[in-house]
């Protein structure tokens, strides 16, 4: 039992962090990426790095669980979560990015028109 500890943990860990890393990621690249125009590139790597970090934890799940991939399929109800939240969490960033951008130019443009009004 006391081997096993580590392996409980190292689970513990992926499973919590599959769950709290995208939506914290997400809250990051927003928050950095939004208020700085300079910074638009962060809005484009956002997507992949949330993927490879989820990745990341459903592999330290794979390895607490030592299963590797041969034999019955067991860890697919308990990782099923996290890619429901990493799935979710991106289309609701990218949803809001382009209702920005949308929103941003429909300003824009009504700027430019009310501008050549008063020419």
């Amino acid at each position: 039992m006391i081997n096993a500890i580590p392996a409980i943990l190292a689970g513990l860990v992926g499973w919590f962090g599959g769950l709290a890393a995208p939506v914290g990621l997400a809250k990051f690249f927003w928050r950095e990426a939004t208020n700085r125009p300079q910074r638009w590139w962060l809005h484009l790597i956002a997507g992949p790095v949330i993927c490879v970090v989820e990745l990341g934890c459903v592999q330290l799940i794979f390895w607490s669980a030592h299963d590797d991939g041969d034999g019955p399929p067991g860890l697919g109800l308990l990782i099923a979560p996290l890619f429901a939240v990493t799935a979710g969490t991106l289309a609701i960033y990218y949803l809001f990015l382009t209702t920005r951008i949308v929103m941003c130019s429909v300003t824009a443009m009504k700027l430019m028109r009310d501008k050549r009004g008063f020419e």
